[in-house]
C-alpha cells in the first residue's frame, strides 16, 4: 500500500486480501443484530430499559427495512471509555477520522463521504440540519441515549432528510424508569471519565404519563502520550528520538436532559443537550503549538409535538434552537497566517412540521417542511472593531415520500422527492475585497432531490434491496470564510451534488434458541459533482475547493454469530474504490484524497452468566493519500483492543478494563521516494491521522460503576 505508482496504485494484491477477508466474514461474523423488533403499544411506565418504541409504531425493523440502515444498542456491551466514533467504528461503510489521542475530535464519514455530507441527528431533531457542519462525534454523551440508527446513502421519509452521505440517529426510548448508573474511569495521560444518568417515569392523573431523564459526564486528559519523532529529516536516523505531545490538554462537560408527556392524543417533548469543552490545539508535525487553544460551548434546545389526529393521520411539529460558541486563542501566531483572538457566534433555529397519512392498510404517505436560520458571527477581538458583520442564510425544504408494503409485506416501497430553496441574499461580501458572495441568479436557488428504495423478501430470512438517490449540499460558512486559522475561506465554492446506488442482500434469524447469526453483502456506487475537500497549504492552512468530478465505488460485507448466548463474534469489510474522474489532467484517475481502500472490523467476545464479559476486537484501516497528487500514502493502521468487565451481580459495583492499541503500533515503514519504490530504500514514520497528528500508543483505562437494582427496592 506504500508503493506504486501515484497516478494510479496497483489494486491486484489488496483485492485478493480483500476478496479472502470477505468470504471469511461471511462465514462467521458481523455488526450489531438485524433481528425483528416487537410493535410498540400504549406507553406505560416500566422499570426496565427494553420499553417500547415511539407510540404505536415498531422500533427500526432492520432486517425488512428498505434502506441500507443498522442499529446498534447502547448497553454494558460498550466501554465505559467509547464515544459515538468508537461505536461507529464498528459499522460498514463508515471511516472515522480522528484528531490524535483521547479527547480531540473525530469525525465519521460514510461510504467515502466527507464528514459534511453525513448529518447526525438526536431523536428527530438534526444537529447539522442540511449538512451545514461537520459534527464532531467525541462532544455527543452517549449517556442520554439508548440507540444509535446509522442509515448510508438514502435515508427514510421519516426523517426527511436528503443527506448525500447517510444519517446518524441517537434515539431514546420513552416511558421508562431508567435506573440511576455512575461510572468514573481513569486511565493513560492522565485520562478520566466520570458520569450519572437518571430516569423516572410516572402514571399522572387522567392516564397521562410522563417521564423525565438527566444525565451528566465529565472528560478530561493530558493527552501527552509519546510518539515518534524523526527531527523533520526522513533519512538522518541520528536525529531521531520519542517525544510527548505538548499541548494537547482537553476538559469536557456534556448534559442531556429529556422530560415527555403523554396525554390522550397528544405526546410532547422537551430536550436539552449541552457540551462544554477546553484545551490546548497542539498543532501537526513539524510544528509544535504551546499556547493556542480552543474552547467550544454547544446547546441544543429542541421541543417536539405529536399529535394523533385520528389512527390514520398523526401530525408532527418540531422547534429547536442551536447555540454554538467557539473562542480561539493564539496571540503567539502558531497556527494560519496571523495572531488571532475569536469569538465566534452560530445560531441555528428550525421549525419543522410534518404529516403522516395512512391511506390504505399498505399505503401511507408522509410531507413534510423544515426552515432552517443560520446566523454567523465571527468577532474578533484583535481589531478595533470587533463585529465583522452578521451572515445569515435561509433554507427551506419541501418533502413528499411514501411507504408502501403490498403483498402481505412481501415489498417494500419508499420514494421522497424533495425540493431545496436556499435564500443567499444576506451572506454579505467577501472579506476585504468589498464583493457580494453571490452573484446575479444566486441569490435564490431551487435545488430538486429525489430518492427510492425497494426491499423484498421472498423468504422470512432474506431480504434483497436497492436505492437510489439524488443528493444536494450547499457550502456552509466555514468552508465559505474559513474558521479557527486553520482553514482559509472560499466564497467561491460551487454547491455539491452526487447521485448514488446500492443494493445488498440480508440474510438473518434464530433457527434455533442456541443459535442466532446474519449477514449482509451489498455493493454502492456514488458519483458526485463539485465534491468540496479541504487542501493543505505551504502555511499549514487547508483550503476548501471543489473537485469538477469523482467516483466511489465498492461492496459492503458485515455479518454476526451468537452461540448458547456465551460467545459471541461480529465483523465487517468495507472496500472503497475511489477516484478523480474530472480536473485537472495530473491528478485524473488518482484516488480522493482521505478515503481507504478498505477497512476491516473483526471483534469476539465470551459471556459468562453476565458476570463476565470478555471481548477482543481488530481494526484495520488502509493508508490514504493527504492529497489529490496521490505521491506520500499515510500509514495504514491495523489495531488491536481489549476489553474486559466483571459484574458480581444486579445491585453490585462493577469494575472494566479497556486496552487500545494492544500491540503498540506507532510507526510504519515506507518508501522513502513513492516515485521509485525500492525494497531497500525505505524510512520509518509515525503513524498519523488525516490531518497530520501522531497517533497514542498502548492505553489503559480502568473503570468502576454501580447501577441501581430496582427490583430491589420495589
Amino acid at each position: 500500500m506504500c508503493g506504486g505508482h501515484p497516478r494510479r496504485p496497483d489494486r491486484t494484491a489488496a483485492s485478493g486480501l480483500i476478496g479472502t477477508i470477505v468470504f471469511a466474514s461471511t462465514l462467521c461474523v458481523g455488526v450489531p443484530a438485524w433481528a425483528d423488533d416487537d410493535d410498540a403499544g400504549e406507553p406505560e411506565v416500566t422499570e426496565e430499559t427494553e420499553v417500547e418504541g415511539e407510540r404505536g409504531k415498531p422500533k427500526t425493523d432492520t432486517h425488512r427495512h428498505p434502506s441500507s440502515v443498522v442499529v446498534v444498542e447502547l448497553d454494558e456491551s460498550i466501554p465505559p471509555s467509547a464515544t459515538l466514533a468508537d461505536v461507529l467504528d464498528d459499522v460498514a461503510g463508515l471511516h472515522l477520522r480522528r484528531f490524535g489521542g483521547p479527547g480531540d475530535p473525530s469525525f465519521v464519514t460514510v461510504r467515502g463521504s466527507t464528514s459534511r455530507q453525513v448529518e447526525v441527528w438526536v431523536d428527530g431533531v438534526p444537529l447539522n440540519a442540511h449538512g451545514g457542519a461537520a459534527v464532531d462525534l467525541s462532544r455527543i454523551p452517549l449517556d442520554g441515549y439508548d440507540s444509535v440508527e446509522v442509515f448510508r446513502g438514502f435515508a427514510p421519509p421519516r426523517l426527511g432528510s436528503s443527506a448525500i452521505g447517510g444519517v446518524v440517529h441517537l434515539r431514546s426510548r420513552p416511558g421508562s424508569t431508567t435506573p440511576a448508573r455512575f461510572e468514573a474511569g481513569f486511565g493513560s495521560w492522565r485520562t478520566r471519565h466520570v458520569s450519572a444518568t437518571f430516569g423516572a417515569g410516572q402514571q399522572l392523573s387522567g392516564g397521562a404519563v410522563g417521564d423525565v431523564r438527566l444525565s451528566a459526564s465529565y472528560d478530561g486528559t493530558a493527552g501527552d502520550y509519546p510518539y515518534f519523532w524523526d527531527g523533520g529529516t526522513l533519512t538522518n536516523l541520528l536525529d531521531d528520538r520519542t517525544r510527548e505531545r505538548a499541548n494537547n490538554h482537553h476538559d469536557g462537560l456534556a448534559t442531556v436532559t429529556t422530560a415527555r408527556l403523554w396525554t390522550g392524543p397528544l405526546k410532547l417533548t422537551l430536550t436539552d443537550q449541552l457540551s462544554w469543552s477546553d484545551g490546548g490545539v497542539p498543532g501537526v508535525r513539524p510544528k509544535i503549538n504551546e499556547t493556542a487553544r480552543l474552547g467550544e460551548l454547544h446547546n441544543l434546545l429542541a421541543g417536539t409535538a405529536l399529535l394523533d389526529v385520528s389512527p390514520a393521520l398523526e401530525l408532527r411539529g418540531e422547534l429547536s434552537w442551536q447555540l454554538r460558541r467557539v473562542a480561539f486563542t493564539d496571540l503567539d501566531n502558531e497556527i494560519g497566517l496571523a495572531a488571532q483572538d475569536r469569538r465566534d457566534l452560530q445560531h441555528q433555529p428550525v421549525i419543522g412540521l410534518h404529516a403522516a397519512w395512512r391511506a390504505l392498510p399498505w399505503l401511507g404517505v408522509l410531507g413534510s417542511v423544515r426552515t432552517v436560520i443560520d446566523v454567523y458571527e465571527p468577532i474578533d477581538l484583535l481589531t478595533s472593531v470587533p463585529h465583522d458583520g452578521v451572515r445569515l442564510r435561509f433554507a427551506t425544504t419541501l418533502s413528499i415520500g411514501a411507504e408502501l408494503e403490498p403483498f402481505d409485506g412481501l415489498l417494500a416501497v419508499t420514494p421522497l422527492v424533495s425540493v431545496h430553496l436556499l435564500d443567499n441574499r444576506f451572506l454579505g461580501e467577501v472579506p476585504f475585497q468589498g464583493l457580494p458572495i453571490v452573484g446575479d441568479g444566486e441569490q435564490f436557488i431551487a435545488a430538486p432531490t429525489a430518492g427510492v428504495a425497494v426491499a423484498v423478501r421472498p423468504l422470512p430470512w432474506l431480504t434483497i434491496r436497492a436505492a437510489a438517490a439524488h443528493a444536494y449540499r450547499a457550502p456552509y460558512f466555514e468552508e465559505l470564510f474559513g474558521d479557527k486559522g486553520g482553514i482559509a475561506g472560499n466564497p467561491r465554492l460551487r454547491p455539491e451534488t452526487a447521485n448514488s446506488l446500492d443494493v445488498s442482500a440480508r440474510v438473518g434469524g434464530d433457527p434455533h434458541r442456541h443459535f442466532s447469526g446474519g449477514a449482509e453483502v451489498g455493493y454502492y456506487r456514488s458519483d458526485a459533482r463539485d465534491r468540496i475537500v479541504f487542501r493543505p497549504s505551504g502555511q499549514r492552512v487547508s483550503i476548501p475547493v471543489n473537485f469538477d468530478g469523482s467516483t466511489i465505488h465498492g461492496f459492503e460485507v458485515a455479518g454476526r454469530l451468537r452461540l448458547l448466548d456465551v460467545i459471541t463474534a461480529s465483523g465487517a469489510v468495507t472496500y472503497a474504490d475511489s477516484e478523480i474522474t474530472v480536473g485537472e489532467g495530473a491528478h485524473v484517475g488518482n484516488r480522493l484524497p482521505h478515503v481507504p481502500l478498505w477497512e476491516v472490523d473483526v471483534a469476539a467476545g465470551v459471556v459468562v452468566r453476565e458476570w463476565l464479559r470478555a471481548e477482543w476486537r481488530f481494526r484495520y484501516t488502509a493508508g490514504t493519500f493527504d492529497s489529490r497528487t496521490n505521491l506520500f500514502e499515510q500509514a495504514p493502521r491495523p489495531l488491536h483492543s481489549l476489553y474486559v468487565r466483571l459484574s458480581p451481580g444486579r445491585g453490585w459495583p462493577w469494575a472494566s478494563l479497556e486496552i487500545q492499541n494492544l500491540g503498540d503500533v506507532t510507526t510504519f515503514a515506507r518508501f522513502r521516494d513513492p516515485l521509485h519504490p525500492a525494497d531497500d530504500d525505505r524510512v520509518v514514520v509515525v503513524m498519523e491521522d488525516f490531518r497530520g497528528n501522531p497517533l497514542p500508543g498502548r492505553s489503559f483505562m480502568v473503570s468502576v460503576g454501580w447501577t441501581a437494582d430496582l427490583r430491589r427496592q420495589n
